[in-house]
């Protein structure tokens, strides 16, 4: 038997035709999967980020709707959301109507997108997380979210979970220098000090100027948590702003840790520089203060040596 006569080429050749037609079929179904999901995706995003034209309007006629049925869902989350454009002073109507939808049985995800805004603005945070990741579940994608999410564990001081998130932010994006940041900080937070150590490196020379001063200043931090003081001066002295700008670390902390290096490199009169402008900064700083006068003492005991010897 040749091989072009085997059983295997024959069926091959038989069902060529129809392998193409499913294949076509399969082709369609999946673009017209896609364009359904897309559209999904249109229709959310422009429901949850769209502001209606006159928000007062359409507030009445929300609250016209629920005067005739009090149990309107739909009614009940517009104007939600609508109370949410309103601005700040409207934000605790807007978290109970879009509540009252939620417990009446509304389905719909924008519930939770606005709610977490609004507590979030209004500082209840762990209301916002708990919204936040209510919306996750539904669009575990949307980064916006995720990011908020991420630093509402942070400052819960949930570093181990905030670290896995944006872990997972940094897969999608790996270049985004806010999210290396943060996860370099969730990094050194729990105690894994070389890998953040390596992104805040790499920070110095990659990201804005703020941003590379930043760096700097946990490099700093890290050095000092290792005991390496030369190298914690050096960076921190970089951290420091050169004139008024915000680079997102108060500067009186940048100067309590030079204060304190410097003591512990028995730099004392440059530490006592540091104190003074530490506290031209921040006056009620205890510390500084209590720190300031050892070093004072310490000077004028090592002024007093040094006249006897003479």
């Amino acid at each position: 038997m040749s091989s072009g006569d085997s059983s295997l080429a024959k069926v091959t050749k038989s069902h060529r035709g129809e392998k193409s037609r499913l294949s076509l079929k399969a082709y369609i179904l999946s673009t017209c999967l896609a364009l359904v999901a897309v559209f999904a995706i249109g229709i959310l995003i422009f429901g949850r980020k769209s502001s209606a034209q006159n928000p007062t309007l359409t507030v009445s006629q929300a609250q016209l709707r629920l005067k005739n049925n009090p149990e309107d869902l739909k009614a009940l989350v517009s104007l939600g959301i609508d109370y949410f454009q309103q601005g700040p002073n409207f934000y605790p109507q807007g978290i109970n109507s879009l509540e009252e939808a939620r417990s009446l049985g509304a389905l719909d995800p924008r519930i939770f997108y606005y709610r977490g805004l609004m507590y979030q603005n209004l500082g209840f945070y762990p209301f916002a997380l708990k919204e936040y990741q209510r919306y996750l579940r539904n669009f575990p994608n949307d980064e916006d979210i995720r990011q908020r999410e991420a630093k509402l564990l942070f400052q819960a001081g949930r570093y181990n979970d905030a670290l896995s998130e944006y872990q997972r932010l940094s897969y999608f994006s790996p270049k985004d220098p806010v999210i290396k940041e943060n996860l370099a900080i969730c990094l050194w937070k729990n105690h894994e000090e070389n890998p953040a150590a390596g992104i805040f490196s790499e920070l110095t020379k990659t990201s804005s100027q703020e941003g590379a001063q930043r760096a700097e200043f946990y490099l700093g931090r890290i050095d000092w948590s290792q005991k390496d003081y030369q190298g914690a001066f050096r960076h921190l002295l970089k951290a420091v702003p050169a004139g008024n700008e915000d680079i997102g670390i108060p500067p009186q902390k940048i100067y309590f840790f030079l204060a304190q290096i410097s003591q512990k490199l028995g730099h004392y009169r440059e530490s006592q520089r540091f104190w003074k402008k530490t506290l031209s900064l921040d006056p009620r700083d205890s510390q500084a203060k209590k720190e300031l006068k050892k070093v004072r003492r310490f000077l004028l005991a090592q002024k007093r040596r040094k006249q006897r010897r003479l």
